[in-house]
């Protein structure tokens, strides 16, 4: 997948902050 372009990596770091938060 798409993982290295600026949009795919700020939704995983988002996604890991919200992982993170529960």
């Amino acid at each position: 997948g798409c993982r290295t372009c600026a949009s795919c990596q700020e939704d995983l770091e988002l996604i890991s902050k919200q992982r993170g938060s529960k």
